[in-house]
């Protein structure tokens, strides 16, 4: 089997490693882009499939002139898997060789670029992963042909939950490859629940979303994590864990200091090292942050507690 792997980036790269084993795949090619992944972090996939000695493309599918060089290449294949590769694949590709794109969500929810993130932020128990056909001129829209679920933890991150997702992928596409082509084909259908590239703000005085689970959502992307102001400084919360009931039940009691009525502390031990943010009744611990002015923080720590920052 000679299969073509259009993609870039860390989440298919598992994936990809495991497509590099499987003895029956006899040519291995990898479509990307140049220099880095479409999300600005070193390209891997593109390091491993040289390492490899695997035929790499890097041409650019908005020129006309690079899709119709690309042709001839793509048509040495019998089919090719789409994950997280930054162009829609042209009309014309697609009629070379079946495509399919893999997606980490059970479409047709959280059709888009950022599945994970809006799954979290929506406060999900489940999500998934969906093999489908390719469709033209339109994102994540061809018939399911494959799918499995995965159960959301309620402190699961967005840093957790990508890294789940791309082993259940590795560990899904033996089994897709080597059925792809009896497995029964359903059409999507509709949902309301989308997954565009831009998420939401993270804004104090309006939230539109749990505290939290603006938390899980970005830590680990480039977002790096929600931030917030704190006595005068930003920082951007790096733990955050829901609190206990002791906690809450001091916090309703104790609150000595508040702002607005959403930042409390509580003058008592253990807990006198934690800032709490409020949201209807809910509180949510914060155990460790960093300032996002870097000449503010302490010298030889990157994570701090309340404690050693405002002590």
């Amino acid at each position: 089997m000679k299969v073509i792997f259009f993609g870039g980036g860390l989440f298919p790269l598992k994936t990809y490693t495991m497509m590099s084993q499987l003895n029956y795949i006899n040519k291995l090619g990898l479509v990307t882009i140049s220099n880095k992944s479409q999300s600005g972090e070193k390209n891997d996939m593109k390091n491993f499939a040289y390492w490899k000695g695997h035929s790499i493309y890097e041409p650019n599918l908005e020129d006309q002139q690079q899709v119709e060089q690309l042709i001839p290449q793509l048509q040495e294949y019998d089919l090719g898997l789409v994950c997280n590769y930054k162009y829609m694949i042209p009309p014309q590709l697609i009629k070379q060789i079946p495509l399919f794109v893999i997606h980490p969500s059970l479409l047709p929810d959280y059709r888009g670029a950022a599945p994970i993130q809006w799954a979290l932020l929506n406060g999900e128990y489940q999500t998934g992963l969906s093999f489908i056909e390719i469709s033209e001129n339109k994102f994540d829209a061809g018939d399911i042909v494959y799918q499995t679920s995965y159960p959301i933890r309620r402190d699961t991150t967005y840093q957790d939950l990508s890294q789940s997702l791309a082993t259940i992928t590795s560990n899904s596409v033996d089994y897709f490859l080597q059925n792809y082509k009896t497995l029964p084909r359903r059409p999507q259908g509709t949902s309301d629940l989308k997954a565009p590239k831009q998420l939401p703000k993270f804004d104090l005085e309006n939230l539109k979303y749990p505290i939290y689970n603006y938390y899980r959502a970005f830590y680990g992307t480039k977002k790096k994590s929600i931030k917030l102001k704190y006595m005068g400084k930003e920082i951007y919360i790096e733990k955050c864990s829901w609190a206990s009931d002791e906690e809450k039940d001091l916090l309703s009691d104790q609150v000595i200091s508040s702002n607005k009525k959403q930042i409390y502390t509580i003058n008592q031990r253990p807990y006198k090292s934690f800032i709490y943010l409020k949201q209807d009744r809910e509180f949510f611990k914060i155990e460790e942050f960093r300032y996002t002015d870097r000449s503010l923080r302490l010298k030889g720590k990157k994570l701090l507690s309340t404690q050693n920052q405002f002590d």
